[in-house]
């Protein structure tokens, strides 16, 4: 019976035409693999070029996931090394600051929530993400994201990350997420929204940037971490004013709150624990550097016309006396100015 029906096989593939070949006597393929053909072994089908399937083929390195279940990967150690994951659920959860009249953390804080963001972050180790991500919701910015924040500062709520820094498209810096977290300001009493106490006039909700004036550009203002120090020490230390129609060119690097510019206020530099000043001139204050611990002072035209619209150095600083001084060269000496 096995030789009639192998006889039948061997009629019907001479029969149609076709080749029995053994796949195995076939040479070794070593380049070019792409325009090269698969073909079938008895005839029917035809033939497939290897490129076809080759784009047929997506191959994935990045996989969407959400917060939870990236927290519980990455902590226990079984994120996919090289692979990018696309946290879909992303958004920043806070504990709005807030402070009574004496300046004290309110006991009880409201916890906001902003919209949905796309984090992009890329896995270095099973448990280890790269410092820098990316925004699809804001492509054009630089983050870094902080994925163990998984509780608010204060209210312990349920968070889903945060961004420890961000860097938006007109260079503006800070250590928390600016586009989202937003500031409590109390009326002073003249429809001014610059008081961080509770003065018990109405109150409104200010970003850092582009919100707290009326036209003009914000660009270039690297700013400290002024959301969750307030957590820890009691205090928010940042009530920046940005009311002219250019502000550009402004670096912070220590503590830096309360302050109003109201004029034209370009290449400035604050080092030192600079907080409660007003400078209220509106022309252009520049070329001025700050590294005191300058405090509570009014500083204008009237008093200092040298610090406003002079193309030269100025600095204030504190002298070994524990007084305030202004200080910049005229050519021959050094010319102090007493702050009282």
């Amino acid at each position: 019976m096995k030789k009639i029906v192998l006889l039948v096989m061997v009629l019907i593939t001479n029969y149609l035409g076709a080749q029995s070949v053994d796949p195995e006597t076939f040479p070794t393929v070593t380049s070019g693999i792409g325009i090269k053909y698969l073909y079938t072994n008895t005839g029917g089908e035809g033939k497939v070029s290897i490129k076809t399937i080759m784009d047929s083929v997506k191959i994935l390195d990045t996989t969407t996931i959400t917060y939870a279940d990236f927290y519980t990967a990455i902590t226990g150690g079984n994120l996919v090394v090289g692979k990018t994951y696309i946290i879909m659920d992303f958004q920043t959860v806070y504990d709005q600051m807030d402070f009574d009249a004496g300046g004290s953390l309110k006991p009880t804080l409201v916890t906001k929530t902003g919209a949905t963001e796309q984090i992009w972050v890329l896995a270095l180790a099973p448990n280890q993400i790269a410092s820098q991500a990316y925004s699809a919701t804001y492509p054009n910015d630089k983050i870094q994201y902080d994925w163990t924040y998984n509780t608010t500062f204060v209210n312990g709520s349920p968070a889903k990350g945060r961004i420890s820094e961000r860097i938006d498209e007109n260079n503006n810096r800070t250590d928390y997420d600016h586009r989202e977290i937003k500031f409590i300001r109390y009326d002073d009493g003249a429809g001014n929204f610059t008081v961080i106490n509770d003065n018990g006039n109405a109150s409104a909700e200010f970003l850092t940037f582009v919100q707290n004036f009326t036209g003009g550009v914000v660009k270039d203002n690297w700013l400290g971490d002024f959301y969750s120090i307030g957590a820890f020490f009691g205090q928010e230390y940042a009530n920046n004013v940005f009311s002219a129609g250019l502000v550009i060119s402004n670096t912070s690097s220590a503590l830096f709150y309360n302050n109003t510019f109201s004029g034209n206020v370009t290449n400035n530099t604050f080092s030192g624990y600079v907080y409660n000043n007003t400078f209220t001139y509106t022309g252009i204050l520049q070329y001025v550097t700050i590294a005191d611990d300058l405090q509570s002072k009014t500083i204008d035209d009237v008093t200092y016309p040298f610090l406003f619209n002079t193309a030269f150095k100025k600095e204030i600083l504190k002298a070994s006396n524990g007084s305030n001084y202004i200080r910049y060269f005229d050519g021959t000496a050094d010319v102090n100015t007493l702050i009282p």
